[in-house]
């Protein structure tokens, strides 16, 4: 950080909350995000007997979603294991962006002067939700060999090949969303700094203050006995 920068904690700062609040925003809308990606069965698209096939973590349907099969409620009938803990892993990051939301909101609520402990807490939520997804998007393909994905993708449909499929945009999202959950954490540590620093230096220009004073004050003492002193022998 360059010299003679007059630093200031976020809530003193306009640019600084105007970036806090779109921060929140973007947060709130990687936890949209995640849930569409959770639910939606657009990851791969394939042709079975004739019929548009989307499969998802847990479930596949057809295109307008009015013909669907498999369900949370019925985990252990999943096409893969890889796609099992690919719907526990987004699980996951799902919730770690829930619980960064829910603590800044008790701190800007409760102790926005004491924020960075509340910042720290949301940038590892944050950066837990953004590996989650990294391991989601990289165990996501190792199902593409399951019986059901070659029934609508073809035979040749393998680990990380997808046949005559196709990877949908609930992928791609999958894929936006970890971006954003590395970013965002980084974002909330920035924000750290930039108190921490301000705190600083505002210490040390008390400090420099306090020992201007503590000076001053010497000085007159000794000012003030070498006069009694001269008084004295008067």
């Amino acid at each position: 950080m360059a010299r003679g920068i007059s630093l200031k904690p976020w809530y003193q700062s306009k640019t600084l909350t105007i970036l806090v609040v779109l921060w929140a925003l973007f947060t709130a809308c990687l936890g949209i995000m995640i849930v569409v990606i959770f639910v939606q069965p657009h990851w791969i698209t394939g042709t079975a007997d004739g019929k548009s096939v989307n499969f998802g973590l847990y479930r596949n349907c057809s295109d307008d979603l009015s013909d669907c099969s498999g369900s949370l409620n019925e985990f252990a009938n999943i096409h893969s294991s890889a796609w099992k803990a690919s719907t526990v892993f987004v699980a996951f990051s799902f919730i770690s962006t829930f619980v960064s939301v829910a603590i800044m909101l008790i701190y800007w609520l409760c102790c926005f002067r004491s924020s960075g402990f509340g910042f720290r807490v949301s940038s590892g939520m944050q950066f837990s939700a953004g590996v989650c997804l990294l391991i989601t998007c990289l165990i996501f393909p190792i199902g593409w060999d399951s019986p059901a994905v070659q029934s609508a993708c073809g035979p040749q449909a393998d680990v990380y090949s997808v046949g005559r499929c196709k990877v949908n945009w609930a992928y791609w999202i999958a894929i936006i969303c970890m971006i954003d959950a590395f970013v965002l954490s980084y974002l909330s540590l920035m924000f750290i700094e930039r108190e921490i620093e301000a705190s600083t230096a505002t210490d040390a220009r008390q400090s420099a203050e306090t020992g201007t004073m503590d000076d001053f004050r010497s000085r007159r003492m000794m000012t003030n006995g070498s006069y009694n002193q001269d008084t004295t022998t008067l």
